[in-house]
């Protein structure tokens, strides 16, 4: 597909070792886990719904498509998502604990699927006392974004376009 924002890529005809499908790791991590003796709940009812704006995805993510793409250009969206990105400043994920029995992890900075894995097991070390990974990463500094939410999220932006463009 041809573009003038990119120079090259990669046909990967097999799959072998190049992608990952995120449904299909969790479906193939809730096998496993059901293997070892978990029980997972698919079915548990939901007991409440907090309904807020939805943003139409498509629509934010159609002119920077047909910018980069431009024979995309109406071509119907079959699927599309959003989440939020936990982005930290030093990209080190934050891992914390509130209680004796409550834990936290956040700020994966984009690279959820992969890191979540890893810190995954560092929690479960650290629920079963083995500490030491986990205070490593307990005990590193996060500063927060100046001005919360109002400013942040812009300085935010700003910041990883700045990263961006040192890369180029």
């Amino acid at each position: 597909m041809r573009t003038e924002l990119y120079h090259g890529g990669l046909l990967n005809r097999c799959n072998l070792h190049l992608h990952l499908h995120p449904l299909n790791l969790c479906l193939g991590e809730a096998r496993v886990a059901e293997s070892l003796g978990a029980t997972i709940f698919e079915q548990s009812p939901v007991v409440r719904i907090e309904h807020g704006a939805s943003p139409d995805i498509a629509a934010e993510l159609r002119p920077r498509l047909e910018a980069t793409f431009p024979q995309l250009r109406g071509t119907p969206l079959e699927h599309a998502w959003q989440g939020m990105a936990g982005i930290v400043i030093n990209r080190i994920p934050m891992l914390g604990r509130l209680s004796d029995n409550v834990y936290y992890a956040q700020g994966y900075s984009g690279h959820g699927v992969a890191t979540s894995h890893i810190v995954a097991e560092i929690m479960a070390q650290a629920i079963a006392g083995h500490m030491e990974e986990f205070d490593t990463f307990a005990a590193c500094r996060h500063v927060r974004v100046p001005f919360g939410d109002a400013l942040g999220s812009p300085l935010l932006a700003a910041g990883m376009w700045y990263y961006q463009m040192l890369e180029h």
